[in-house]
């Protein structure tokens, strides 16, 4: 939850806060969205990467590097 270490404070309590409307009500509602749609990302698991995301990190980051480190993709 790295993402979200922002809205962490020091007790570890997870802070999420609205003024977008002046109605707290509103408010209210629109921080328990948030809670979800935060809860929502944290809980959807990272994509493998395509093959062209491979390729362009080997170019990028692997290129400087000698020869005997490559690997073939």
């Amino acid at each position: 939850m790295l993402q979200f270490a922002s809205k962490v404070n020091k007790k570890g309590e997870y802070t999420v806060f609205s003024e977008r409307t002046r109605s707290q009500l509103n408010n209210t509602q629109d921080c328990y969205d948030k809670l979800i749609l935060d809860l929502k990302s944290a809980a959807e698991f990272p994509k493998d990467p395509s093959q062209e995301q491979i390729e362009r990190i080997f170019t990028n980051w692997l290129a400087p590097f000698p020869s005997q480190l490559y690997w073939e993709i």
